[in-house]
């Protein structure tokens, strides 16, 4: 299924999988394509563990990220040629079609595009405010702007990028998951200027898997509940399921 170039990302899949059954933790990572073209392509890869009863699943979902990476190449490679942050957000980002923004130092916003705040006031309002002030007027839940702090200060300390997923959930009821990344930038010497600060709307990938596990659910459910006798037995010819009518056949 993989080409000889692209081993290396089954290699990296491979062993990104033993690090979820080991850890039991979720694993985030990008991996860059060029297909037959001079133009990349980044996709963002998500292992998920999953426990089902006594039953230890990963789920894995891949999500098309070129046009945020492309944007952000975009916006460090101008950063050096223009002067002013303010400026550059203006005039090349306000209509890409993901949740973008810039934040100084102090963590407070700079710049916000559309896509990201819909509402013109709310953008004019969020202008020089924290997460924590912001949350505040606004009646949001506190732990977002907490999580948001600590990734901040992280990728600031670390002056690498830092990613994570953010829940919220809605009067309905319904919960809408985004997929965050901020960029740090640094100035000449080594202090952080700014950070960019990009959004994608993963909550399809998230309903998807949902379906999944409700599948896998029926499936155990009809399995478990039936009067036949039914066993699974894998490619090497071991068991690997027996349903418990077989089993209490086999204990007659």
């Amino acid at each position: 299924l993989f080409r000889s170039r692209n081993l290396d990302k089954l290699s990296e899949r491979l062993k990104n999988i033993d690090l979820v059954f080991r850890d039991r933790k979720m694993i985030k990572w990008r991996e860059v394509y060029h297909e037959n073209t001079d133009q990349e392509m980044v996709k963002l890869r998500t292992l998920t563990p999953v426990t089902l009863e006594n039953d230890f699943y990963v789920i894995a979902a891949g999500t098309d990220v070129t046009e945020i990476e492309k944007a952000r190449k975009e916006l460090i490679n101008k950063e050096q040629q223009i002067s002013s942050a303010q400026e550059l957000f203006e005039k090349e980002v306000s209509n890409i079609p993901a949740d973008l923004v810039i934040l100084d130092a102090e963590r407070r916003y700079r710049y916000v595009n559309e896509h990201s705040i819909k509402n013109p006031e709310l953008r004019k309002i969020i202008i020089g405010l924290t997460d924590e002030e912001y949350f505040s007027r606004q009646n949001r839940p506190v732990d977002i702007a907490a999580e948001r702090r600590k990734s901040f200060e992280l990728a600031a300390k670390t002056m690498k990028p830092v990613s994570w997923e953010e829940s919220t959930k809605n009067a309905q009821g319904d919960y809408k998951y985004i997929f965050r990344t901020l960029y740090p930038v640094f100035k000449k010497n080594g202090t952080l200027d700014y950070m960019i600060g990009f959004a994608n709307d993963i909550t399809q990938v998230r309903s998807a898997q949902e379906q999944i596990i409700k599948r896998q659910k029926r499936f155990d459910t009809i399995l478990n509940s039936a009067l036949d006798g039914i066993v699974m037995i894998n490619e090497n010819g071991q068991v690997i399921y027996v349903n418990p009518s077989l089993e209490k056949r086999s204990e007659e």
